[in-house]
């Protein structure tokens, strides 16, 4: 069982992908759905493709499992099992223990939840197809071309960047229109372009201090440059994703020459995606 699953974890191997944390022990109470029962017997729980699924092993102790529990029973759903969640806080996934395998999403302090599928050995073998994604996954693997990332590197270097204002209030940008929440910050952000150079987009890095989880509250942003003509300054727009939504005190752009190439982040920066 989970043939699907088990190919995609030797697939995709590079160190840090998929991290699997082995069950220890089972769950406490009654489960009436076996795929899931299963599944922790098999393969466990972990974080999966980047950390877009995680999903929780007993045996483990999780914060966010706790969390969720606490908000299914506070909102009415004592049967609700949390089992997972997408790798950010909007939401988590849960099973019922009344019976059948269905896997539902429940965004945190909601009173009411949808159905993404009607049983979790489907669902659990439909992810490879809606979460890979070989891009993220390149992140993961040897530079393919350190001397190219080394000459975009330089090219940074004629560039200032910084940040103007920004506003505290989530929106959808511009093509995202349809998304179900508002999950960006707009911000203004100045650049000065000191020097010609054929950089056609520069990505910065915006942290927002002060939240709970620390450093970890770092998100990429790319702005265009291409047009700009050396010695200009000009001020353009952007928008940073909040993928946590947690309360912070200020936010601030962090705007350096280096890329980490040892931090999976890396393939957040657009000017050196196509070398990785």
């Amino acid at each position: 069982m989970f043939e699907r699953f088990k190919r995609e974890l030797s697939a995709h191997l590079a160190k840090g992908y998929h991290v699997v944390k082995p069950a220890v022990g089972t769950w406490a109470g009654d489960f009436q759905c076996a795929s899931y029962s299963r599944f922790l017997a098999e393969i466990g729980g972990g974080s999966f493709f980047a950390g877009s699924l995680i999903l929780f092993a007993p045996g483990h102790d999780d914060q966010a499992k706790q969390a969720a529990d606490t908000d299914l029973v506070a909102a009415g759903i004592d049967e609700g099992f949390a089992c997972g969640y997408d790798g950010t806080t909007s939401g988590f996934y849960y099973l019922s223990r009344s019976g059948g395998c269905a896997v539902y999403w429940m965004e945190w302090g909601a009173t009411e939840s949808t159905v993404v599928a009607a049983d979790f050995g489907t669902w659990i073998e439909r992810t490879p197809d809606t979460h890979f994604d070989a891009e993220i996954y390149r992140a993961f693997r040897p530079v393919r071309f350190p001397d190219e990332v080394a000459r975009v590197v330089s090219e940074r270097m004629k560039f200032e960047v910084q940040l103007v204002n920004f506003s505290p209030e989530l929106v959808r940008p511009p093509g995202k229109q349809n998304d179900l929440l508002p999950r960006y910050h707009p911000v203004n952000l100045r650049v000065t372009k000191r020097h010609t150079s054929p950089l056609t987009q520069l990505t910065a890095l915006m942290y927002r201090e002060g939240s709970e989880v620390g450093l970890d509250n770092v998100q990429a942003v790319t702005v265009e440059v291409g047009s700009m003509p050396p010695g200009e300054s000009r001020t353009l727009q952007a928008y940073v994703f909040d993928p946590f939504n947690l309360p912070f005190i200020a936010m601030r752009c962090l705007f350096t020459l280096a890329i980490d190439l040892s931090n999976p982040n890396r393939v957040r920066f657009e000017e050196i995606r196509k070398y990785l």
